[in-house]
């Protein structure tokens, strides 16, 4: 073989190896809702926090789709709808904070703080419920997803209508972070209540398992209303973790 045409042959291969298109890489996130506002929620994939990412182009708006993959940028706060995210198109304006991997072992994995359904009587608004198996004065705060100003409030049962986005709602003080909520739909927050049986002159507090901090308490017997998980029990210097199941009244 002529040693001209053999080098000519391998270079050309060579030059079609290094223009080759690499692999793009995988979305992260997926679409949760597509606000007529512009503004839209996403989730990641691998952690479950939500964000929102604002878009401007109304035609770019209307070929959105919940559901769709994205690719977001939380360094540059950066927003790519295209498959291979190569060029960002929006950017992200709020974020649920603090999130992190999931737990890996099926014993761990921590159960969805709400329900969502839709409610035919709402349009534009979504709304935020939370509602006890039995009557309770629990304090409830709504603030915008990482801020801490309430935004809505009230005692016991409640419901909220809200724009479409993401919250944090306190509840007895328990932050349930994250909350999304969408047009024409309730999200409804899994509570339960916690009975704590004791004389009057006893004092209750309860405090947060993940960090130590206390939520609400007061003196003897007295119903609890709090989302679902772990919650610790202290009397005396003295304390108990509890799980808060759905829809339950645990007696303490």
């Amino acid at each position: 073989m002529n040693i001209r045409f053999f080098v000519a042959r391998l270079a050309g291969a060579l030059l079609l190896v290094s223009v080759a298109p690499s692999r793009a890489a995988e979305p992260c996130c997926n679409i949760v809702t597509v606000g007529a506002s512009g503004v839209v929620t996403a989730r990641e994939t691998a952690t479950g926090r939500t964000f929102e990412f604002q878009v401007a182009n109304r035609r770019l708006l209307s070929t959105l789709k919940v559901g769709q993959p994205v690719h977001a940028d939380f360094t540059t706060m950066r927003v790519s709808v295209e498959p291979d995210g190569a060029t960002p198109c929006c950017g992200i304006v709020s974020a649920s904070p603090a999130a992190t991997a999931p737990p890996t072992g099926p014993s761990t994995t921590a159960a969805p703080c709400c329900g969502v359904v839709a409610n035919p009587a709402l349009r534009r608004l979504g709304r935020v419920v939370v509602a006890y198996p039995e009557e309770v004065s629990a304090r409830i705060d709504v603030a915008r997803a990482g801020e801490t100003q309430s935004i809505a409030g009230g005692y016991g049962n409640a419901a909220f209508d809200l724009f479409p986005g993401t919250y944090d709602v306190k509840i007895s003080g328990k932050l349930v972070a994250g909350v999304t909520v969408q047009s024409g739909h309730d999200t409804q927050i899994k509570v339960g209540v916690l009975r704590v049986t004791a004389s009057g002159s006893t004092r209750v507090d309860l405090v947060d398992r993940a960090d130590g901090r206390a939520l609400t308490g007061g003196y003897g017997t007295e119903a609890y209303g709090l989302p679902i998980g772990e919650v610790s029990v202290k009397i005396a210097g003295q304390t108990e973790a509890v799980v808060i199941e759905a829809g339950q009244v645990t007696e303490f």
